[in-house]
């Protein structure tokens, strides 16, 4: 579910979310089509990325939300990018 409350993060467009990811993935072993995904993705700013493992520690998801902020529902489904509502996801497993 997209926070509704100022993160203190902004990520402006997906390659923005791909800055981040490829930070948080430096020197892990990827496969081929995530190193096509990140080829020629700078790395995000340390500071941005301390920022979203913050975020992540506190139990939010600051990836997922700019994603689906980002990208329109219709731009996302086309994709197979569908997300369950936090709502649905918590009430299927408690």
């Amino acid at each position: 579910m997209l926070s509704e409350k100022p993160i203190g993060l902004t990520l402006n467009g997906n390659e923005d979310i791909l800055a981040v990811c490829a930070s948080l993935t430096e020197g892990m072993h990827l496969d081929d089509e995530e190193r096509r995904l990140l080829r020629g993705i700078k790395a995000a700013d340390a500071s941005v990325v301390d920022r979203a493992v913050g975020l992540v520690c506190d139990g939010l998801e600051p990836l997922g939300d700019a994603y689906m902020r980002i990208n329109s529902s219709d731009e996302r489904r086309a994709t197979g990018a569908v997300y369950t509502p936090d709502t649905v996801a918590s009430a299927m497993v408690d």
